[in-house]
């Protein structure tokens, strides 16, 4: 399994977590829960971007961690053809949308549970 994969499967893996955690902390865990999801995210830019060959500039970088939903998009324009870019922006918001409902299933359940 390569280290991109592994890197999104621990982004889901987490994103469960703190879905089942979040109804019994106070705050929700949303900053620890930010932090952790846009290091992935940055480390999974990271390693594709070594496995293609492709530099990630200090600025793209900065604007992955800043401003995510721009930043990835950026990344794949900035290093594939427009068409593939387009492809992979689709998938990278269908991956955004599973962890939306990942997190939530998860905190349905651990609701659930705990009632």
């Amino acid at each position: 399994m390569s280290a991109e994969r592994v890197c999104l499967l621990m982004l889901f893996a987490t994103t469960a977590l703190f879905g089942a955690f979040s109804p019994f902390m106070t705050n929700g865990g949303f900053p620890l829960d930010a932090l952790v999801t846009i290091s992935l995210i940055f480390f999974w830019c990271r390693l594709h971007a070594s496995a293609r060959r492709a530099s990630l500039p200090a600025w793209n970088s900065i604007l992955i961690f800043a401003f995510t939903i721009v930043g990835v998009p950026v990344y794949f324009f900035r290093t594939m053809p427009r068409r593939q870019a387009f492809w992979a922006t689709l998938r990278a918001a269908g991956v955004f949308a599973a962890l939306f409902f990942v997190r939530a299933l998860c905190t349905v359940i651990a609701r659930r549970v705990a009632t």
